[in-house]
């Protein structure tokens, strides 16, 4: 079993859910899916978290920003914060199209750590670890 799937814990309140059943080599595929990721930035968090967060964007389709609003295809995602909670200061993605091989990531918690920053970004998808099931 460990072979093809991981449970994975949410610490954080940025998802409703605590476990997840993680399918390993499973790809999310559509908005609202869960998505399990590595971490590979040096800030907020060591590299070798994994995060599971909501897929919120999908290759081709738009992101747009009014301040300090974040929007994928006209439908807010999130409200970038300047500071994080521990008052570190964060920056706004760009605004522009998804490309081919990544996914915009996001979780409804305002202070998730999610593709509304630049340090997060947008998820290539060599980075996705797996589909992630919410259990409880």
């Amino acid at each position: 079993i460990h072979a093809h799937y991981r449970i994975g814990v949410n610490l954080t309140e940025s998802l409703p859910e605590s476990f997840f059943l993680v399918s390993l080599g499973e790809k999310p595929t559509a908005v609202g899916d869960y998505v399990a990721f590595e971490w590979r930035r040096n800030a907020f968090y060591s590299p070798q978290w994994t995060f599971v967060k909501r897929v919120a964007g999908v290759a081709g389709q738009k992101i747009t920003i009014e301040d300090p609003i974040v929007f994928i295809d006209g439908r807010a995602v999130g409200y970038a914060k300047p500071f994080s909670k521990k008052g570190v200061a964060l920056e706004a993605i760009h605004a522009g199209v998804i490309p081919a091989g990544y996914i915009y990531a996001e979780a409804p918690h305002p202070d998730s750590l999610d593709s509304r920053y630049q340090v997060t970004g947008l998820i290539e998808y060599d980075r996705v670890v797996g589909k992630a099931y919410a259990i409880y």
